[in-house]
């Protein structure tokens, strides 16, 4: 064979196997299934991140083929990775560890260090108008047992009127909105984003929020994996994280992107503003044990988890797969 055959035939090999791999299917370096849950469909700083990773192609990026499933709540999310369904779920970290309680195998495996505030929300016109006016209200929230009956008992706990309101179950976000404009309820427990719409058109006010009562020590979301993906992927989730850390650098720079998603979620510019001012992610996703200790103690005092059902720290959450 001449030289000139011979790289011609190179040549021809080569284009043939670039050919082949953009192709796809048999021929294309096979990418790594993930299913990933966020806790809410509307709440942004779950849903930009989930957004920025698929749009900007940090998935691809990683290796990834990621569906992403937007649940109504963290306590509908953790079901269906109980059943096997999802495999890492961004999640508020109480009804993190709280389903951790309940025997669903989550391994905590990143904190993006974020830090919300749930609030009492009333009517503009409501006659309450300092935190102690609260006793006899009805307080709407989630489901018993749940995050925001855990922050609205801690309210009302520092406050000395727990025993002195009514908790009401009302559903999700947007049920406690209605409830809230209906007068079914005098008060509800949400955070900013949830219903940010209303506030910025003036129908409802702050009472009181969750910061003075909080510990110091606090993450507000954390990145859950399946005990067993993680066991069988664990290739999977450092890719994971290395590409939600990615979309939350993008987020942190890119202010104009993510108030015209925001935008497409539903919030008005107004209130997309209000809510990018409020994002602010760490830059690593470590884990301190010392963090997720203060908020163990928190449900603990308060009787949403038993100890005894929880798993030792050592195996509650692992820095390994940090990007």
């Amino acid at each position: 064979m001449s030289k000139i055959q011979y790289t011609v035939r190179l040549l021809f090999l080569s284009a043939l196997v670039a050919l082949l791999a953009g192709l796809g299917g048999p021929f294309a370096l096979a990418e790594e299934k993930l299913r990933l849950s966020t806790a809410s469909k509307t709440v942004a700083h779950y849903n930009l991140a989930a957004l920025a990773a698929e749009e900007q192609g940090f998935w691809k990026q990683q290796g990834l083929e990621v569906k992403w499933f937007p649940f109504a709540s963290g306590s509908r999310a953790f079901r269906a990775m109980a059943a096997g369904a999802i495999d890492l779920a961004l999640s508020e970290s109480g009804s993190t560890i709280q389903a951790v309680a309940r025997g669903v195998p989550i391994v905590i495996v990143a904190d993006l260090k974020f830090k919300q505030h749930f609030a009492l929300w009333v009517r503009v016109d409501s006659p309450m108008r300092r935190p102690q006016d609260l006793k006899g209200a009805n307080i709407g929230m989630g489901r018993s047992g749940g995050a925001s009956h855990a922050y609205a008992r801690l309210i009302t706990k520092g406050l000395g009127l727990e025993k002195e309101v009514r908790f009401v179950s009302v559903g999700g976000s947007k049920a406690r909105a209605a409830a809230l404009r209906s007068k079914s309820a005098d008060a509800v427990v949400t955070t900013l984003d949830a219903i940010v719409n209303l506030v910025t058109r003036g129908e409802i006010r702050e009472l009181v929020s969750t910061k003075p009562f909080l510990p110091e020590k606090w993450t507000s979301v954390l990145v859950g994996a399946h005990n067993k993906f993680m066991q069988e992927k664990p290739k999977a989730i450092r890719k994971a994280n290395r590409a939600i850390f990615q979309s939350t650098d993008f987020l942190m720079s890119n202010r104009e992107w993510c108030l015209e998603k925001m935008k497409s979620l539903g919030y008005s510019r107004k209130s997309a503003v209000l809510i990018y001012s409020t994002l602010k992610f760490g830059k690593t996703g470590t884990i301190d044990p010392a963090v997720l200790q203060s908020i163990i103690n928190f449900l603990l005092d308060h009787g949403i988890i038993s100890k005894e059902k929880l798993p030792a720290m050592d195996k509650l959450y692992t820095n390994r797969f940090l990007p």
